[in-house]
């Protein structure tokens, strides 16, 4: 009987308009031999798609993706499923947190003002 799982844990970006994508032949590991070919076998969230080899993840989907992966011919054909949960990333991107900062209206507003007023707070004539 063959078998298919996934080898890392499979995860959903935390930023909006970010995707994440996945490598299947890297991340799934089978123990038959390829070329391979994948499809889902379950119903998946709007912005999950399967290109060839490629999984890409919407941002901020969680869900449970099943995979199924072929291999051989219609004579001798060899399949698997792979199951995993796909959760959302917890983990803080330094650069992507400093840009969501600063696209902040409010933030870009007391920037700018900080700026036109700086000779004034420096020399003491305005409250920081």
């Amino acid at each position: 009987m063959a078998s298919a799982n996934f080898n890392k844990q499979i995860l959903s970006s935390n930023y909006k308009k970010q995707n994440t994508e996945y490598f299947l032949d890297d991340v799934i590991t089978k123990d038959f031999n390829g070329p391979y070919s994948y499809r889902f076998t379950n119903e998946v969230p709007n912005g999950v798609t399967l290109n060839g080899d490629m999984l890409t993840i919407a941002e901020r989907l969680t869900f449970v993706l099943s995979i199924t992966v072929n291999a051989g011919d219609k004579n001798n054909p060899t399949s698997a499923i792979a199951t995993t949960n796909v959760t959302i990333d917890t983990t803080k991107d330094y650069a992507k947190e400093v840009e969501i900062l600063l696209d902040n209206p409010g933030i870009t507003k007391k920037v700018t003002v900080t700026k036109n007023k700086w000779t004034s707070i420096i020399n003491g004539q305005e409250p920081a």
